[in-house]
């Protein structure tokens, strides 16, 4: 099997899924009643997801009460919407298993990551070395300045050194990742930040309300 994925921008967000019968990755067109997007509500749960119940030219219902989703079936596409959060691929091509993820603050505060890495290892036997992990486009440290006692909350939690106030969720990321074997040239970080860059939604930026859409794929 084939893993096609994309990180979203303003060019391809929640809304254009909403418009158009297909999105196009690459050279592929991905029918929107195959989309699977989460209710997304900052925590550490995750589904595995067997199946779908398709609606003709809609795209699909958010999975409520999840911040990650996990598949091995091809022709299921795995959404996350962001507009500063982390949107996270994580996949496995020799076990063809791919997870898409939501990291904000309280995502990486409850290491939804590895949590998700778990059970690529327990519950599909995949090996660590053999896991991918890529970071999307976010806000970056040097843009998220928190109060004081969010900080000393954040930096106790993960237990990974910041440099107040400023919060980097990607740094405790990578930091979990090689902690639980996820080799080092198996984590691509696009070190881009919404905040700074002009081609994505960034809530933090001006309160925007629309999002981005990331989405990955096996076919």
């Amino acid at each position: 099997m084939k893993i096609i994925k994309k990180f979203g921008d303003k060019k391809f967000d929640l809304n254009l899924s909403k418009k158009s019968d297909n999105l196009s990755i690459d050279e592929f067109s991905i029918p929107v009643n195959r989309i699977l997007l989460m209710e997304q509500v900052h925590s550490d749960k995750l589904k595995i997801i067997e199946n779908i119940n398709m609606k003709k030219d809609k795209i699909l219902h958010p999975v409520l009460g999840v911040d990650g989703v996990i598949t091995n079936k091809p022709g299921i596409f795995l959404a996350v919407k962001t507009a500063d959060c982390i949107p996270i691929f994580v996949w496995d091509e020799r076990k063809n298993v791919i997870a898409a993820l939501h990291s904000g603050r309280k995502g990486t505060e409850l290491n939804i990551t590895s949590k998700a890495i778990d059970i690529f290892i327990h519950d599909f036997k995949s090996d660590p070395a053999e896991i991918h992990v890529e970071l999307g486009p976010a806000i970056c440290g040097n843009c998220y300045p928190v109060e004081r006692k969010t900080f000393a909350e954040f930096v106790h939690k993960t237990g990974v050194e910041q440099a107040f106030p400023n919060l980097d969720l990607k740094k405790v990321l990578k930091n979990k990742l090689k902690n639980i074997g996820i080799l080092s040239e198996n984590i691509l970080d696009h070190q881009i930040c919404t905040k700074e860059d002009s081609r994505y939604f960034s809530y933090r930026e001006n309160g925007t309300k629309r999002r981005q859409i990331s989405v990955i794929g096996m076919i």
